[in-house]
């Protein structure tokens, strides 16, 4: 019977090579994503895909995650860029509350880079709608003269969004996308844990984690 060597308890761990590839691969993905980002090149959703493809690596590489790729970019920025971005992320963030208190009477949640800290003057601000009927949410931006494109969707004879609805605005002049859910379970199931959209908060809890009053 042959024996399994043991290792010495001051022998250096040993981490299977494949491992060490693929968890490289990893990183390198995810920072490039960032970059692509960072450049306006690309969006969270689609980043490491454009990324791995940029690197010329298999269509079967193991791909970071958008909290994986979020994080990369936080890194990115305090590597490379300049003021701009905090002045940046400090615009989108007060543009955010004001469209917050305006949707008020809808409960908005908001997510993404400008509640994670990773915008940058290509960001939008991206808020959720839970519950709220796409006829009546349409006629509150009618009603407010406010310009805005749909897209997707699909409603029953109440109006309740049964599929994902999202409108784009302009809201003191920063892009917003204001997205439809019919339940908070769909939300969920859209935006996992690994999703950069899967943090969350109402406005009480924006303005304590933007230090706004």
């Amino acid at each position: 019977m042959t024996s399994r060597r043991r290792q010495a308890p001051d022998e250096p761990l040993r981490v299977p090579t494949t491992r060490v590839r693929h968890e490289h691969g990893k990183t390198s993905i995810a920072q490039t994503a960032a970059r692509l980002i960072a450049e306006g090149l690309a969006e969270h959703h689609d980043a490491a895909r454009k990324a791995a493809q940029q690197l010329g690596v298999g269509k079967h590489a193991l791909l970071p995650n958008q909290i994986e790729v979020d994080q990369a970019l936080h890194e990115h920025h305090a590597l490379y860029s300049t003021a701009e971005q905090p002045r940046a992320l400090a615009a989108l963030r007060e543009a955010a509350i004001r469209a917050m208190q305006w949707l008020r009477p809808f409960s908005p949640w908001i997510s993404g880079p400008v509640l994670t800290g990773s915008a940058n003057e290509f960001s939008a601000i991206e808020l959720d709608l839970v519950g709220v009927e796409a006829k009546t949410f349409e006629m509150f931006l009618i009603n407010d003269d406010v310009v805005f494109e749909s897209h997707g969707g699909a409603t029953t004879g109440t109006g309740i969004a049964q599929a994902l609805v999202r409108y784009d605005i302009t809201f003191d002049d920063a892009p917003v996308e204001i997205t439809l859910f019919d339940s908070q379970s769909q939300r969920l199931s859209t935006f996992p844990k690994s999703s950069y959209r899967y943090d969350r908060a109402q406005l009480d809890e924006a303005l304590a984690r933007f230090s706004l009053k």
